[in-house]
């Protein structure tokens, strides 16, 4: 009788280490595909942010060019962007959900 005993002991500290071994794998693997999805999700900001940062380049192109009175274009997809003028450049930077991303052009004229 004690042989059965001890070997169902035994059978518990396989199971415990089995579920451990596994608890410890999907820990991992979790991390891995977390800093992933998190690298994606910072991609399509970034990609928002270049278009809005591209949206306010063609804005002030078209003011300095065709009609210096026409506005900027308004964003609706909560990206913004600022631009400045410089005396031969023009910058303009995209921001959406904390990224930032900038263009430049020189000689416009």
């Amino acid at each position: 009788m004690n042989k059965i005993n001890q070997q169902k002991g035994n059978a518990i500290l396989y199971a415990v280490l089995m579920v451990t071994l596994m608890l410890g794998m999907t820990i991992v693997l979790s991390a891995v595909f977390i800093s992933k999805i998190k690298a994606a999700t910072e991609s399509s900001y970034s990609l928002k942010a270049i278009y809005a940062a591209d949206s306010g380049l063609e804005g002030r192109l078209y003011q300095k060019r065709v009609d210096a009175e026409a506005s900027l274009p308004s964003m609706s997809n909560e990206t913004i962007f600022t631009v400045y003028d410089g005396t031969s450049t023009i910058r303009s930077v995209g921001e959406y959900k904390g990224v930032k991303r900038a263009l430049e052009i020189g000689e416009y004229e």
